[in-house]
């Protein structure tokens, strides 16, 4: 005598079978196809003094918190660290260092020399023209 399970399911087995092969065919599909969301870029171009490719440059500016591209929409609270030259490019300042102790201990809306590896990127959250990764910052 066969249990009610093995008869109930060799009843239903395309209604069991096939939505499960279904969500595993779903499920391999997105995960070969998925491609995350390609960011915008801010068109503009540099100026002629800045470096291109990637390069270790020294850049004398105020410490500060990026400002928002665009300033009519919401926006979030978290800064993002920067710098603003003295002819008011902005760069993005990437702190590697634990507790980005490199960037804490110049503070911020102060004028300081960093020094890094730059490369030449756009954001579009941000008006900057690249990416500093920090070796030294020090007061001006």
């Amino acid at each position: 005598m066969k249990s009610t399970f093995q008869h109930w399911f060799r009843r239903n087995r395309l209604s069991v079978i096939l939505p499960a092969v279904g969500l595993v065919i779903a499920a391999v599909l997105i995960a070969v196809t998925y491609r995350p969301p390609e960011p915008r870029v801010i068109t503009g171009r540099p100026p002629a003094s800045t470096p291109a490719g990637q390069q270790t440059i020294t850049v004398v500016g105020q410490s500060l918190c990026l400002p928002h591209t665009n300033t009519t929409g919401p926006q979030t609270d978290e800064c993002a660290y920067g710098l603003k030259d003295d002819t008011g490019v902005y760069y993005a300042l990437h702190d590697t260092t634990t507790g980005s102790s490199l960037i804490s201990k110049a503070g911020f809306g102060k004028r300081v020399r960093v020094t890094g590896t730059y490369k030449a990127q756009t954001s579009a959250t941000y008006p900057i023209i690249g990416i500093i990764t920090l070796t030294a910052v020090e007061p001006e």
